[in-house]
């Protein structure tokens, strides 16, 4: 027995004005949000997305001052670009702000694996050896024959 999926809304009921307006909202800083991403491009659109929109200004939020910088330099063309679609056409302002450093992703750890080099590949390394005459790459290979398993 499968079931359809069904609207949020209707699951929880939403039948108040307040929050069929906050859902609204949501969706509206949602297509903006789309619009942004497009006019930035993939490189600079990672890093950035539209939090809220305010009569005449949008606020931007991106992870680093480097990145607010760069939007900075480009937020007349970011203004321009908007101006184009009829859902943001009352922005005329940008307000940037930078993700404060408890919200943001840390960094994976690096795991660095142990160095492993196969005995038919050392063997064949070890018969090389001996033609070897200059004596730095010979003392790497032999570090790098220690690894053998």
């Amino acid at each position: 027995m499968t079931k359809k999926p069904q609207l949020v809304g209707n699951l929880l009921g939403i039948k108040n004005a307040k929050t069929k307006s906050i859902i609204a909202k949501a969706k509206h800083i949602s297509q903006i949000n789309l619009i942004v991403n497009q006019l930035l491009g993939h490189q600079l659109g990672e890093h950035v997305y539209a939090s809220s929109t305010n009569d005449d200004q949008l606020t931007l939020v991106v992870d680093s001052p480097v990145w607010a910088t760069r939007l900075r330099y480009i937020q007349s063309e970011i203004i321009n670009g908007l101006k184009k679609f009829t859902i943001s056409k009352n922005i005329d302002r940008i307000l940037i702000k930078v993700r404060p450093v408890e919200f943001q992703q840390t960094p994976k750890k690096i795991v660095k694996r142990k160095m492993t080099i196969s005995l038919s590949s050392a063997s064949q390394m070890q018969e090389e050896l001996d033609s070897i005459s200059d004596a730095s790459l010979k003392d790497s290979l032999k570090r790098i024959l220690r690894h053998a398993k």
